[in-house]
């Protein structure tokens, strides 16, 4: 009983890991061919001498969707959402209680938005004084500069908005809480908060973000609600968005 009980639950937390992942990569691959698409009949209608190189126009393609990095972030992140809902509602359950969405009180609110803040300047100066190696911390900033060099009208409901939201819906309110069902809370907290880290990439990325997701997973502990964890990511965010 306690395998099944394992496997089914350590299965829908995958489940909705690949729902997540499935979004991202569509959107991801539909701009992808959306602008091949436009390249080449954008060629075709200048009256091309020959037919276009699909491989250069691919690189092209990806570059500039390199460049539009925010962009596609937050329509990769609309699109994971959605999919997400749609797995609820096609089987009449609320996808609000389905992640724990729920109210906080005032005074947890205004907790978890200083818990980010302070977390953030926290994590910042532990940055500034660990020697990680050069290589390391150049691929840090590289990632890092894409998310702070975009148009500011997008790079806010990209970093601020969506970031927080679909973070927390996949990794605290549909993997962890999944995960929890079927093994110690702990277990369950490294796991997720691992799998959470690891999705960001760098390893420097990875160092913190794993610590701020055992602590997020914390804070959901405390108050059983999602948006605890939104509004401590969000002001996290914002305070890379802003401090300089």
């Amino acid at each position: 009983m306690k395998l099944r009980n394992f496997l089914m639950n350590f299965g829908i937390a995958c489940g909705y890991f690949a729902v997540y992942q499935m979004g991202q990569f569509f959107t991801v691959y539909a701009l992808l061919f959306f602008l091949l698409f436009k390249e080449i009949s954008g060629a075709i209608r200048g009256g091309m001498q020959s037919f276009p190189d699909i491989p250069v126009l691919l690189v092209q393609c990806a570059n500039e969707l390199d460049s539009q990095m925010l962009t596609v972030s937050l329509l990769a992140g609309l699109t994971s959402l959605f999919l997400l809902w749609f797995c609820f509602a096609v089987r009449r359950q609320s996808f609000l209680k389905g992640v724990y969405l729920q109210k906080v009180s005032v005074s947890n609110s205004l907790y978890c938005l200083l818990l980010g803040c302070s977390s953030y300047i926290v994590i910042s100066y532990a940055l500034a004084f660990i020697p990680f190696p050069e290589a390391w911390f150049e691929s840090y900033l590289t990632q890092s500069s894409v998310l702070s060099d975009g148009n500011p009208w997008i790079q806010i409901p990209a970093t601020v908005l969506m970031a927080p939201l679909l973070e927390e819906v996949v990794f605290r309110g549909l993997i962890y809480t999944r995960l929890r069902r079927c093994m110690p809370k702990a277990a369950a907290a490294l796991l997720a908060s691992f799998v959470f880290g690891v999705m960001h990439g760098t390893i420097v990325w990875f160092f913190y973000t794993f610590l701020l997701a055992l602590l997020m997973t914390f804070v959901f502990e405390k108050t059983e609600s999602l948006l605890g964890n939104i509004l401590l990511n969000a002001a996290f965010n914002a305070c890379g968005t802003v401090i300089v």
